[in-house]
């Protein structure tokens, strides 16, 4: 799938994290969680991970750890 990124969100731990205030070992991308439009699907994608039916220029939300980068 294609996402035409609309808008991001940084969240309250990401701020802690960027301030130092928070100690992790897990790298990540700040502003993970999002919305946006779906460009593009795959041949075979026909729904979203709840299983609720997905098309193009559907307006979806979604954070990072649902994605493969």
């Amino acid at each position: 799938m294609l996402l035409n990124v609309r808008c991001s969100n940084v969240c309250g731990s990401e701020i802690h994290i960027w301030r130092g205030e928070h100690p992790t070992k897990k790298t990540g991308v700040l502003g993970h969680e999002m919305v946006g439009e779906v460009e593009s699907l795959e041949e075979g994608v026909v729904s979203d991970f709840a299983g609720a039916n997905l098309k193009v220029d559907d307006r979806i939300n979604l954070f990072s750890d649902m994605l493969e980068m």
